[in-house]
């Protein structure tokens, strides 16, 4: 939420409304022109080939309409964010929820967060969080922020322990970008469930994270493949065509995440590890396993903080075996494919310092140097053949709230 703590708690003492918003001012520069850096999965253009200073990496703005009914437990927010996407820089709704509260448990029914990670609800909150931007390769490769349905939420307390179990229900409704670029894979209808058991003792807190998402559609980049896999007398020139085409289908899959975190914030420390898994049964999105650990130090109105984070694949994509005496297009498209889905892995680490400063009580700057090594295409785009798989990333943010 763009709201601080205090000034929610003293709006929900009254009936009416409250406008709060949020909003990151940055730029950032990749020292090649090979390849495109990403954010996430939900932009098209990145920074480095389509431009090498590029002021929508991190940009966005969102206002958020905070509602209090006279009934105190009864209450609700709407949030509309615009940010660099699929279809540019477009205004999208992100949350309309009703809430019903009491003391220790609450259900919001609308559209709510997808919070399977720690900060996944709030990654666009860059006033919220320590780095410029969450670790892209833990962060990034998750294809909806947001999901129309119900959460429920129980909370335990007992001398300074604290349990916390989510639980979540509902389908999805945003679009992806695949290859070529331009054409969308949808996950409307595709279903979601899930949710997340945390234990609190301060200074540590500690999440275990669990969802399932069924696929409801096809990937449309992928369908002439499908389709050639899947012509009669296919097999006789390439004998694994209908696995290949079972691995490669996304309708009907359904993806697993499930995520372990640690936390300890004491004093001027945060220190914060992730690790996840996500296995999908397909070699679009191929399974992988990413994390990563994060440490920063608060002076004053000073926070030096470092990041290592990584994404591996899991397991090698089903290749097409073409036989000998096969026409020559079959082949070259065979080969093609093949080569696509090995680039689809999720294959990166990156090394990341920075700085934030504090402006006011509601905003703050921050600077950040990202190191990256790529082995694999999956966070990336307009990869050119030259490129030496290694990239440094310098950006700088202005990020408030009010």
């Amino acid at each position: 939420m763009a709201v601080s703590s205090t000034a929610r708690s003293q709006a929900e003492e009254l009936p009416g409304v409250e406008l709060t918003g949020f909003g990151t001012f940055g730029a950032a520069y990749n020292t090649t022109n090979k390849v495109d850096l990403l954010r996430d999965l939900s932009q098209t253009n990145g920074v480095g080939y389509s431009r090498k200073l590029d002021f929508g990496l991190d940009s966005n703005v969102g206002l958020q309409l905070d509602m209090h009914s006279a009934v105190r437990t009864i209450s609700g927010a709407i949030q509309v964010v615009a940010k660099r996407d699929h279809a540019g820089i477009t205004p999208n709704l992100t949350l309309a929820f009703v809430r019903y509260a009491e003391d220790d448990w609450s259900l919001r029914t609308g559209r709510v967060g997808f919070d399977v990670y720690p900060n996944a609800d709030s990654r666009l909150i860059g006033y919220s969080y320590v780095w410029q931007r969450p670790p892209v390769e833990f962060f990034g490769p998750l294809i909806f922020s947001h999901f129309d349905g119900a959460d429920l939420q129980f909370r335990y307390r007992r001398d300074n322990q604290e349990w916390r179990l989510k639980l979540y229900s509902g389908i999805t409704n945003e679009k992806v970008e695949v290859t070529p670029a331009s054409t969308y894979f949808l996950l409307n209808h595709s279903r979601l469930h899930g949710g997340h058991l945390e234990y609190r003792q301060d200074p540590w807190s500690f999440r275990a994270s669990y969802a399932e998402l069924h696929i409801a559609n096809e990937n449309p980049a992928l369908q002439s493949s499908l389709d050639q896999l899947r012509s009669p007398g296919i097999s006789f020139f390439v004998p694994n065509a209908n696995p290949v085409a079972d691995k490669l289908q996304m309708k009907g899959k359904v993806f697993r995440f499930s995520a372990l975190s640690l936390t300890y914030d004491n004093g001027p420390w945060l220190w914060e590890a992730m690790a996840g898994r996500t296995l999908t049964g397909n070699t679009f999105i191929p399974d992988y396993k990413a994390g990563f650990i994060s440490g920063s130090y608060r002076r004053g109105k000073f926070t030096h903080y470092g990041v290592l984070s990584a994404i591996r694949p899991l397991t090698d994509p089903e290749k097409a075996i073409v036989l000998p005496g096969a026409p020559p297009e079959l082949i070259a498209g065979a080969n093609a494919l093949n080569t696509q889905m090995i680039n689809q892995r999720g294959w990166q680490t990156s090394l990341s310092a920075g700085l934030r400063y504090d402006l006011t009580p509601q905003s703050n700057l921050k600077f950040q140097i990202d190191f990256v090594r790529s082995h694999d295409n999956l966070l990336l785009r307009r990869v050119q053949p030259d490129w030496n798989r290694e990239a440094v990333l310098l950006s700088a943010t202005y990020n408030f709230i009010f």
